[in-house]
């Protein structure tokens, strides 16, 4: 079957619509879940927060492993290392496996 520029067109406009329509969640459950993730991640011990940490800890809270499977050995030993070392800790720093091991 042939469709005329016109169709195509219309064609290409109903796609984009039904793509659209595909990305609407079905229901509020997984934002019920991001307010609950929040109101444990801030409470009123933590509530000055700044935007960026909140963030951090909301990613890692609904996208992170589960706890039982984070190992915070190598962290901790890192922490201890630095501050014998008398270098302060900067967030976002790369700990490869090398750095963890010594």
């Amino acid at each position: 079957m042939m469709y005329t520029a016109q169709q195509t067109t219309d064609l290409a406009a109903l796609k984009q619509v039904m793509n659209a329509v595909d990305t609407i969640p079905v229901s509020t459950a997984e934002c019920e879940r991001g307010f609950s993730k929040m109101n444990i991640v801030c409470t009123s011990l933590r509530s000055r927060l700044s935007v960026m940490h909140m963030s951090s800890l909301m990613f890692i809270s609904l996208s992170g492993p589960p706890l039982s499977s984070w190992k915070p050995l190598p962290f901790v030993k890192s922490w201890i290392s630095l501050l014998q070392t008398g270098e302060k800790p900067v967030l976002g720093r790369d700990l490869t496996k090398q750095k963890l091991q010594a």
